[in-house]
């Protein structure tokens, strides 16, 4: 059997189980079938090396025993170091301004002098708390704003074979010869090679280092894979379990089927792939639901043959059919559905919960979409052939107060699901989800 179903990615700028929960989710991951799980712990545990940026909600004590638990169990933790982009969490602050690429919150610049050193120093202290791991994860991901500043673009002109992608190779390169030397085998996104159309210079980098291919949309690879592939460097591929969709802003639950799309058709590349569950779209961005919201795309990445004969599978078929349409008698079925669906474990019940939220809150959204953009049609047509009061407050006011109802239920109900499943950022979340009806 391939090992491509076994590689989990755990992103933890979003929303964070506490330290017993976790240790729990690692069961219930291990009995799905993965043997190796990258955490991305982000800004969610206070490192030394960047005093005042993080946001914590695990210490390093909880990191080692929930390292240690993942380990009894025979699973293989990787941590994922962002090295180039991805640092608005740092970078946000005035107190690291001084870093950041042209002005940009999201990305340090290379060529900065404390650049490197920070990093290394970041990288020194996250091994502090996996002495015994054999890869490193460095990200280096969506560096969107290369050579935006005055000194990256004057190396970048000077480099007349390479360009822009020489500033990030000669970064990007000198981190992977770093964690060589410490014994570990480095691994990094491989989107700017192909952004910047610079596949054939992904060899310049270490030959131990790990090229990872994500494509989130649409069945797996395409034709950029065989072109890493020519750079001699191992290459493997990326999923998403969960990631942005476009409705992200307003929903509580992705599209299962565009997922299951997406995890079973890497599963079927031949790669190892890791299959990526992502808390946010980006530090500053919003917060995607909690895991429970993907335990059957959990369960289908990992173990394909086992989702074809699981008993959510054909709610999923209906749920990925009818999402795009959202009609009300729809969703309706389907919330009735979500409550009828058999649970072999405590997760699989609070997915189930996590499920019939999300529709629940899908309906509301529809329903309140209906009420509000019908009511501003009628203020402009009652306005040219006048107005009934009665018809006004039966079809726009009353059904605006019931939505208003159910919309405080359903907060309170998502308040007690994060506070039962010690979830974090309960407040946030929430209020996000209400202020789509502001």
């Amino acid at each position: 059997m391939n090992n491509n179903k076994n590689w989990l990615h755990l992103d933890f700028k979003g929303i964070v189980p506490s330290e017993p929960k976790i240790r729990e989710w690692l069961d219930f991951f291990h009995k799905c079938g993965y043997e190796r799980v990258i955490f991305e712990y982000d800004c969610r545990v206070q490192w030394d090396c960047w005093p005042d940026a993080s946001d914590p909600r695990l210490t390093k004590d909880e990191i080692r025993r929930i390292a240690a638990h993942a380990a009894a169990l025979g699973m293989e933790v990787i941590p994922l170091v962002q090295i180039h982009g991805h640092l608005d969490w740092i970078l946000k602050h005035e107190r690291y301004a001084y870093l950041r690429e042209g002005g940009f919150v999201n990305e340090l610049c290379p060529q900065h002098p404390d650049a490197k050193p920070m990093i290394k120093a970041w990288i020194d202290e996250v091994l502090e708390l996996h002495p015994d791991i054999h890869y490193i994860h460095l990200g280096a991901d969506e560096t969107w704003h290369l050579c935006s500043c005055e000194k990256c673009r004057e190396i970048a002109a000077r480099d007349t074979e390479r360009g822009k992608i020489g500033v990030y190779l000669d970064h990007v390169g000198d981190i992977c010869r770093y964690v060589i030397g410490k014994g570990l085998r480095p691994m990094i996104w491989a989107d700017m090679f192909c952004s910047e159309n610079r596949t054939d210079l992904a060899g310049e980098l270490p030959p131990e280092t790990i090229l990872v291919n994500w494509q989130y949309a649409g069945d797996g690879p395409t034709e950029t894979t065989a072109r890493l592939k020519a750079s001699g460097l191992e290459v493997y591929g990326a999923s998403a379990i969960q990631c942005a969709w476009y409705e992200h802003w307003w929903c509580a639950m992705n599209n299962p089927g565009d997922r299951l799309v997406n995890v079973l058709g890497w599963n079927r590349s031949g790669l190892n792939v890791i299959h990526t569950t992502w808390g946010r779209p980006g530090n500053l961005w919003n917060l995607y639901p909690s895991w429970f919201g993907s335990v059957g795309v959990f369960i289908a990445a990992a173990a394909p043959e086992r989702w074809q004969d699981h008993p959510w599978r054909p709610f999923f078929e209906e749920v990925s059919k009818a999402l795009p349409r959202s009609w009300p008698h729809e969703l309706e079925k389907l919330i009735d559905g979500a409550k009828a669906l058999p649970a072999a474990d405590r997760i699989e019940e609070e997915g189930r919960k996590w499920l019939e939220l999300g529709l629940r809150y899908q309906l509301m959204v529809k329903n309140y979409l209906g009420v509000e953009l019908g009511r501003k049609c009628m203020d402009v047509t009652q306005a040219y052939i006048g107005r009934d009061p009665a018809s006004y407050h039966k079809y726009y006011i009353e059904p605006q107060e019931k939505l208003e109802r159910e919309l405080e239920e359903w907060c309170g109900e998502m308040t007690a699901f994060f506070r039962r499943n010690e979830l974090s950022d309960s407040e946030e979340f929430v209020a996000e989800k209400r202020a789509i009806f502001s």
